[in-house]
């Protein structure tokens, strides 16, 4: 029979039906397998889902340990079987990072006979859509199998530390567990994982209501929890007192209750962070948790000067944490929160926002550039490009490499190709709303522009749709505004302002060697009716200056059009100020009016342009139909037919009532007739309306008295909107 050698290692693990997760955590296991000899030892707890077939191919010994409600007992049941030098507890659902060349390195090095026990970092996720939302517990998974050490404890299990025995303890700060077993779980899988911890917590506070580990767990567990607030102030009064343990328990007591008193908005603020900041100072807990929560506080303040101050204590103390330096072993009390990625990235966003507004550009813009702009989320970007385009209008300081290194960076796959396409949508989508800002808006501050927001993204150039509408922006030349044009692949990207510019510069648009899509006509043209005024004006140009023997410029003009019908304020006008609307209200319907009258021939089957076959046609279209011939009869001076088709528009078309009321009211033929009817013609206006108003539309007696010579003196104060008939 083969001798077994002592392996260096002994790898133990207790799962229940947790195939989900389980192979991953098995797979990730083998390059610590293949770089030292290890065992890996597995107990199955009561699995029905396949877990145990997937264990199975892994285990060098895989057993069965009937569940008893206390996970010390079964982790200590692995250990049992243990043969290894050293022991290293993990769980189903975490996996062991790729980097684990600190742990190969401590065992094989001479000083681990000095330790008894390593912690090291579990890093718990909170989004799957989000990697940078995380929190850091320092949990101590590895120990020396001759130093007898057992976990104790049903829930919250952990080995037993005494503070004497510091000197064994060594932290390995870069070896991460990456724990994710709670993203995706319903809210009653959630609410029973949180209430059996509870239920443990209150058992074990019922016997000792003073116990300060167990009201700190009951505090990380219970923040839904009616006694939340009952169990914390407790437990930051025994600290105050001095219980046991108080000075290893407190940092992360203390920290607990500023994030409390924050988002509770409790008057102990303050005092608390005194508290913490005065007894705990050496704490990363103090340094970074509670650091981060009182910058925010004054961020809300809007007191920019301390934000600055405490910002830079925040990120001294984040570099000592990343180092390795400082009281590291702290954090075997509490999950340290505010040091993941999401919350660095947003502090360093915010505080750049305040050396903005404390005119130091320069400072802002070096905070921005050393973010990792592959982890930022739609919130962030949004705020990265707020900050940046204000402190490009307000001062003079270069934003281009922040910018530049943003729109290389924020397309990369990471942490995959879908995640990388939604950052770079929103990129754009934020980037377009920028560009549309008025050169005189104020962004984040009363301070004066210098530069408008648009050349923020000149440094693009001709390499993406932003750089080229900013290239146009500063030009007035056709000819150079027609070549950059014919550089745009992208209509979705391109940037509304800069389309305007070029239509009031002249440009005859769409190109011809470009044509556009029905659907890219549309996006451009919806981009243009954020300002109504301009675009209607635009419309008359368009209408008056190109040529209707392309197809191009025909749905350009139509889809023009559409669009200022859609966005013109269609309301009566309230003062004198006012009146010029009526005209251009006039005018723009005219306008519509022959666009139609040219568009619909062309467009349409002749058999559908007649009444009985308008309905085939879209709403505006069929207005469009009736307006066109309403007009006509106006010119023709038949201010009945007018009417008539006005109303028939309308009635095909609802939605047009209001354009329909406005012309009604404000057509000068319409108007100025009625000042000189006489009351004889009233009277028998208002009689032929009652006989009309007994029969159907189509009875023969009403034709033969709309056919009449009487019909034809009252039919414009009938069908007109300033009659008393009705």
């Amino acid at each position: 029979m083969e001798t077994r050698l002592q392996p260096t290692l002994t790898i133990g693990m207790i799962f229940r039906n947790d195939a989900l997760h389980l192979e991953r955590c098995l797979k990730a296991l083998a390059p610590l397998r293949e770089a030292l000899p290890c065992e890996l030892i597995m107990a199955d707890t009561g699995s029905d889902d396949g877990s145990r077939q997937i264990a199975f191919r892994y285990a060098d010994l895989l057993f069965d340990f009937p569940w008893i409600d206390d996970f010390s007992a079964a982790r200590n049941a692995v250990i049992k079987k243990a043969s290894g030098e050293w022991y290293l507890s993990i769980d189903s659902d975490e996996y062991l990072d790729s980097d684990i060349s600190e742990l190969i390195a401590f065992l094989k090095s001479d000083n681990r006979n000095q330790t008894d026990i390593c912690s090291l970092v579990i890093r718990n996720y909170i989004s799957a859509e989000e990697p940078g939302k995380y929190s850091d517990f320092f949990a101590m998974r590895l120990m020396r199998m001759s130093a007898g050490l057992r976990f104790k404890g049903a829930i919250h299990e952990a080995l037993p530390f005494e503070k004497t025995s510091e000197p064994y303890l060594h932290t390995l700060q870069q070896t991460l567990l990456h724990h994710d077993g709670y993203i995706g779980l319903t809210e009653k899988e959630g609410e029973r994982k949180r209430n059996r911890n509870l239920t443990h917590l209150r058992r074990k506070l019922s016997q000792n209501p003073e116990d300060l580990l167990a009201l700190l767990q009951y505090v990380e567990s219970g923040k839904t929890e009616d006694d939340f607030m009952e169990k914390l102030r407790l437990a930051a009064s025994l600290v105050e007192k001095k219980q046991d343990a108080w000075d290893e328990l407190g940092p992360s007591v203390f920290r607990h209750a500023v994030y409390a008193a924050q988002n509770r908005q409790l008057p102990e603020l303050n005092a608390w962070i005194t508290r913490a900041q005065e007894w705990f100072p050496d704490s990363f807990f103090t340094r970074i948790d509670v650091e981060y929560v009182s910058f925010m506080h004054s961020w809300d303040d809007k007191d920019y000067a301390s934000c600055i101050a405490k910002g830079r204590k925040y990120l001294e103390a984040l570099k000592d944490y990343q180092k390795g330096q400082g009281n590291q072993r702290g954090l075997i009390y509490g999950c340290l929160t505010y040091n993941s990625a999401y919350f660095t990235q947003t502090l360093r966003l915010l505080l750049a926002a305040a050396y903005a507004m404390e005119n130091e550009p320069e400072q802002a813009i070096r905070l921005l550039d050393e973010l990792d702009f592959t982890l930022l989320n739609e919130e962030q970007l949004k705020n990265f490009m707020y900050i940046l385009c204000n402190v490009h209008t307000t001062s003079i300081a270069d934003t281009s490499p922040a910018l530049l290194r943003l729109f290389s960076d924020a397309g990369r796959p990471v942490p995959d190709k879908s995640h990388a396409r939604k950052r770079m949508a929103d990129l754009y989508n934020i980037s377009l709303h920028l560009f549309a800002v008025p050169d005189t808006e104020e962004l984040f501050s009363s301070k004066n522009t210098c530069r408008p927001p648009h050349s923020l993204f000149l440094p693009l150039g001709e390499q993406c749709e932003l750089g080229i509408g900013a290239m146009i922006m500063e030009t007035t030349q056709t000819e150079k505004i027609h070549t950059l044009l014919s550089k745009i692949t992208d209509w979705n990207k391109f940037p509304s302002k800069a389309m305007f510019h070029a239509l009031e510069c002249g440009i005859s648009f769409p190109l011809p060697e470009c044509p556009l899509t029905p659907e890219e006509t549309d996006r451009l043209i919806s981009g243009l009716t954020s300002e109504p005024e301009r675009l209607c004006a635009l419309a008359k140009a368009i209408i008056a200056n190109s040529a209707p023997d392309s197809w191009q410029n025909l749905l350009w003009k139509r889809g023009v059009m559409l669009a200022a019908v859609k966005a013109y304020p269609w309301t009566v006008p309230t003062d004198e100020t006012e009146q010029k609307n009526i005209i251009s209200g006039l005018e723009l319907a005219r306008l519509f009016a022959k666009t139609e009258h040219e568009f619909l021939p062309r467009y349409y089957a002749p058999e559908l342009l007649c009444r009985e076959n308008l309905s085939a046609l879209p709403s505006l279209h069929r207005f469009g139909w009736h307006c066109s011939r309403a007009f006509d009869a106006l010119d023709a001076g038949d201010s009945s037919g007018y009417v008539q088709e006005l109303k028939a528009g309308m009635e095909s078309a609802p939605e047009t009532n209001v354009i329909v009321e406005y012309l009604l009211n404000h057509t000068p033929q319409l108007q100025e007739p009625q000042k000189a009817v006489s009351e004889e013609l009233l009277s028998m206006a208002g009689q032929i309306k009652k006989i009309l108003e007994l029969y159907p539309e189509n009875d023969p007696a009403v034709l033969a008295i709309k056919a009449s010579p009487a019909y034809q003196k009252v039919a414009g104060i009938i069908n007109g909107t300033k009659s008393s008939l009705s």
